[in-house]
């Protein structure tokens, strides 16, 4: 009998049925790990009995083909600190009910088939570090509420169908420290609330509609590793990099950009500028 089992991970495991039904009475399940498990040849749905996990702190099930709806009950869990329901065939919305969850941590619903747009009662996940939802269906505009997820070090939201501008609001997140929105129709002039964003080291903005030129407070920014913003509809000269003391990789492909190669940091390795 295993009602004390705090801990569960499998990893590469065959199983079928997909999970015993006396696993439902596991109350004192804490972390519930589970990769690479091949349940069924089809797509199962995802299984719901880890809402009556009450002391649930870390939900891990990531690379298997379950499919369904996110549970909208994991709302309902106050202890959850991390979230990674990933590389799988998830369906539907995203539940406004995550933004109740309090302590968690790290959201990561990336690589799945999800649909809809970011809820904004999300605003709430004051102790958020980490929100993984590229490669899905998502679309609509962010919401500038966001931006009182101030402890955001890890935003990544690429390869969706997400429009508009990014909100300016954002330069509320002090703690960034990288940034992917590239594979979007985000449009606009390219951000520059990230200027003010003094961690940030990656920033990923190719493969959108952004217009314009090149902001000037981007060469101040001395923290940044990595900064790609090709693929958009830019125009103008390349401001200076000599300020950006810390770059490694610059691309800029496909951008209409005009004039000379531009004074580049000490750091820099990789200069990419084909096709403008």
């Amino acid at each position: 009998r295993l009602e004390a089992l705090e801990l569960l991970y499998l990893d590469n495991q065959d199983l079928n049925p997909v999970f015993p039904e006396e696993m439902v009475n596991l109350l004192n399940m804490k972390s519930f790990i589970t990769y690479s498990t091949f349940l069924y040849r089809g797509t199962p749905t995802l299984p719901a009995f880890f809402c009556n996990y009450k002391k649930l702190e870390s939900l891990v099930v990531s690379l298997t083909p379950f499919g369904g709806t996110l549970p909208v009950c994991l709302g309902d869990l106050p202890e959850l600190t991390s979230i990674v329901l990933s590389y799988s065939s998830l369906t539907g919305s995203l539940p406004l009910e995550y933004g109740l969850l309090e302590n968690l941590n790290v959201m990561a619903l990336n690589d799945n088939k999800l649909e809809g747009t970011i809820p904004r009662e999300w605003a709430k996940l004051s102790s958020l570090s980490t929100l993984r939802l590229g490669l899905n269906s998502l679309s609509g505009t962010l919401p500038p509420e966001l931006k009182y997820a101030t402890k955001l070090q890890y935003l990544e939201l690429s390869a969706n169908n997400f429009s508009g501008t990014l909100p300016g609001e954002y330069d509320t997140l002090t703690q960034l420290l990288q940034l992917y929105v590239n594979k979007n129709r985000f449009e606009g002039s390219l951000p520059e609330f990230i200027c003010a964003l003094p961690l940030l080291r990656s920033v990923f903005l190719g493969v959108n509609r952004f217009s314009g030129s090149i902001p000037s407070c981007y060469s101040g920014m001395a923290s940044l590793l990595t900064l790609s913003i090709d693929e958009n509809g830019l125009e103008g000269t390349i401001p200076s990099l000599v300020g950006m003391l810390s770059l490694d990789e610059f691309t800029a492909d496909q951008c209409n950009l005009t004039g000379s190669l531009p004074d580049l940091p000490p750091l820099i390795t990789i200069v990419a500028l084909g096709e403008n």
